[in-house]
């Protein structure tokens, strides 16, 4: 919907003429997956599926792509058999015995923490990524220096909750510091939005004291 909004407004930009968005949910589907098509037309094959292994205090997915990332792989596990194991060489039965190559990654993560088992692969060019709490990753350099994270002061205490994803110059759309409580409002409500007389708002507020 987005990219058929986005590609509708620079037609209107370009032509001056507006466009008639048609999405179909089943047809986005069938669009997202094309390792599904690509069985269909070609038979069945063997998909790697990168999940996460787990460590000594939680997950980290291991990514190796390539030949290269698979020999640095084997140098970090410090597996140099695995080079010459046909279950792995070539491409083609590494892809066909997938799950025991993560069993093998996992028996040697598993007794490491997430951050000594990312250390170690990125010391070894192995491509990874740790999985971290939402805590932790609400710390990340790089979520702080965007801002990222808004700060609210709600009865309880306060509340961090994410800004809107989208940045646009002059726009200020940040979370609003302060959560309204409850009825805090109701008054202005009843007479700006529903136009209701002060007499009668007066009676609304008896009638909810009585109840």
């Amino acid at each position: 919907s987005f990219a058929g909004i986005q590609s509708a407004l620079v037609q209107r930009e370009r032509t001056g003429r507006g466009q008639y968005i048609d999405v179909s949910m089943l047809h986005a589907m069938m669009f997202a997956l094309l390792d599904e098509c690509h069985a269909a037309s070609f038979g069945r094959f063997t998909n790697r599926f990168h999940r996460p292994v787990r460590t000594g205090d939680g997950y980290i997915i291991v990514v190796p792509v390539s030949e290269a990332n698979f020999r640095c792989l084997a140098t970090a596990l410090e597996r140099p058999d695995l080079l010459d194991d046909p279950r792995f060489n070539p491409l083609s039965t590494r892809n066909a015995n997938w799950g025991e190559l993560l069993k093998l990654i996992e028996a040697w993560t598993s007794q490491r923490t997430s951050a000594e088992c990312e250390a170690l692969f990125e010391q070894h060019g192995v491509p990874c990524a740790r999985y971290r709490s939402f805590a932790e990753a609400a710390q990340d350099p790089q979520v702080v220096h965007r801002g990222v994270m808004a700060t609210l002061d709600v009865a309880g205490g306060e509340y961090r909750l994410p800004n809107v994803p989208v940045k646009m110059p002059g726009v200020d759309n940040r979370v609003r510091p302060l959560i309204a409580r409850l009825g805090e409002h109701t008054e202005q409500v009843l007479q700006e939005v529903l136009g209701y007389a002060p007499d009668r708002v007066a009676a609304c507020r008896a009638s909810a004291h009585k109840r």
